[in-house]
């Protein structure tokens, strides 16, 4: 099992986010820790152990670190912000 961390900032961006969506991204995140990498992840290109989870028009973007078995939740926004100043 990894264990599921969240950025600080990925709390505001939860914030942002209609309640249709946020079960689903739930739902995804909490999966993660029995499966960091799923058949439907994409790896971000130009970063390193980076990855990202289509879920409608939401994208959730994070970090699979598996020496210490840690997934880090950098970034859930919208999928035509969510690649600014990641």
């Amino acid at each position: 099992m990894y264990k599921i961390e969240l950025k600080a900032s990925v709390l505001k961006d939860i914030r942002k986010i209609p309640d249709v969506f946020l079960t689903k991204i739930e739902t995804a995140i909490s999966q993660l820790a029995k499966d960091p990498i799923p058949k439907q992840a994409k790896k971000i290109r130009g970063y390193s152990g980076h990855y990202r989870l289509r879920i409608g028009m939401y994208r959730v973007v994070y970090r699979v670190q598996k020496k210490i078995e840690i997934v880090t939740i950098i970034k859930i926004a919208h999928r035509k912000n969510v690649y600014k100043k990641l």
